[in-house]
Formats: structure tokens, C-alpha cells, sequence
């Protein structure tokens, strides 16, 4: 269960803009941008946060927890967060939404997680979702501390290793808010 999947196998963690990860501008353009506009829940600093997100967690390098964690994805959804957010989209009040998702992810049903490593449109809304289950609006779109406080508060979690300086590194390195 240790396996590590990465798309790239020379690099781990945090790589350059050498052609060695998913392109950002390719993954906002390609998968976060349509994937939010199809089910409704698109906004400017919908996209940020989830481009930030996945560059913090993953540097959109890796599929799979490097050293053998649960987490699963560019976002490294693990399977609580996922659970989570099929029971939130499996309410009465939110079946609209489930259908939409399912939809835009061409699924009759909810898969198992680990569709997650492959279904990057469905890993996306799984994300949105994360944060739509969030009372608090989201940032300013260009507030990279902001987003970073964001993210690290509602999705890597007070006491997860993540922190605002690395997700801001990440959001500027990348011209996330650009």
C-alpha cells in the first residue's frame, strides 16, 4: 500500500516549471475552470483557491500520498473528506447539485475514492465541494494570504502539516492569482 503513483517520476515534492508536472495554466484552463462553470459553483476565487489547493497539496506532481498516506489526488482528497462530501451532496437539499456533479463527471453513481487519482474532473468538485460545505465566503480572489489561511483552515485543517507560508509560496511561485 506504501506505492507512490506520480505522473513524474523523477521529481517528489515542490517541482520547477520544467515540463515535469501537470502545466497549472493547462490544469486551471482545462480541468478547474470547465469542470466549476458545469455544475454552477464557478467564480474567480472559487479557481484560485482550487489551483492554490492542488499546488500546495500535490505541486500537481502526484496522485497518491508520497510515503504511503490515505491521501488520494492533486488535492490528496483523503477518504474521510471524501465520505464527507458524498454524505453533504447525498442530503435532500443538495440532490440538485449531486446531479449536477454526477453529470458533469459523466457518473450515474458516486465511484470509489480512489477514482479520485483519474477522474480530475470529479477530483476538482469533490474539492469545491470541501470548501461549499464551509459557512465562511471565500476570499478576495487575488488575496493569496487570505486563500492560504483559507485552505489551510477549512481543507488541510488546523492540525495538518500544510502552512500558510508554503500554500503562498506556492500561489506566487506559480502566478496562481495572475
Amino acid at each position: 500500500m506504501g506505492e507512490i503513483v506520480k505522473l513524474f517520476p523523477d521529481k517528489i515534492a515542490h517541482p520547477k516549471p520544467d515540463g515535469e508536472r501537470m502545466d497549472s495554466r493547462a490544469f486551471r484552463i482545462d480541468i478547474i475552470r470547465p469542470a466549476l462553470k458545469l455544475v454552477g459553483l464557478f467564480s474567480e476565487s472559487a479557481e484560485n483557491l482550487l489551483l492554490g489547493t492542488a499546488l500546495a497539496e500535490s505541486g500537481l506532481n502526484v496522485v497518491k500520498q508520497i510515503g504511503g498516506g490515505p491521501a488520494l489526488s492533486f488535492f490528496q482528497l483523503e477518504d474521510e473528506t471524501i465520505t464527507d462530501c458524498i454524505r453533504y451532496l447525498n442530503r435532500q437539499d443538495k440532490r440538485r447539485l449531486k446531479a449536477r456533479i454526477l453529470s458533469a463527471c459523466y457518473l450515474e453513481i458516486f465511484p470509489q475514492n480512489e477514482s479520485v487519482t483519474w477522474n480530475l474532473r470529479y477530483a476538482t468538485l469533490l474539492a469545491r465541494v470541501k470548501y461549499w460545505m464551509q459557512p465562511s465566503p471565500l476570499p478576495s480572489p487575488n488575496d493569496a494570504i487570505a486563500h492560504g489561511e483559507y485552505w489551510k483552515k477549512f481543507f488541510n485543517s488546523e492540525d495538518g502539516k500544510g502552512t500558510v507560508e508554503h500554500f503562498v509560496s506556492q500561489w506566487g511561485y506559480y502566478g496562481v492569482g495572475k
